[in-house]
């Protein structure tokens, strides 16, 4: 399945490149729905609007949607887990200082 949609198209100017690169292929441009004139991030950052871009999706299978989901749910679970330890860590931490404070 495939889905097709307009959005405007931005190309970034910052940190040395230059409009001409993104027109040359050599550097993607940025996608927006909001173009000139609507405050949109690409505009406040002073990113130049090169043009309007036809963008065709190609869906992937609902099975594989759902095992993409998992994923990254389980990303998002590896790092839930890690900020709790972190956390532990510190607590356990503090609590063998005190302990050892006690111990003279």
């Amino acid at each position: 399945m495939q889905i097709t949609y307009t959005a405007h198209a931005w190309a970034d100017t910052s940190y040395g490149r230059t409009v001409d690169q993104t027109l040359s292929g050599n550097a993607q441009p940025m996608l927006s729905n909001q173009g000139p004139g609507e405050g949109c991030y690409f505009e406040r950052e002073g990113y130049a609007h090169i043009g309007i871009a036809q963008v065709t999706v190609e869906v992937s299978s609902p099975d594989q949607i759902v095992m993409d989901q998992i994923k990254g749910l389980n990303a998002q679970l590896a790092s839930v887990r890690a900020e709790s330890q972190q956390k532990e860590n510190a607590i356990l931490l503090q609590i063998s200082k005190l302990q050892a404070l006690t111990m003279y």
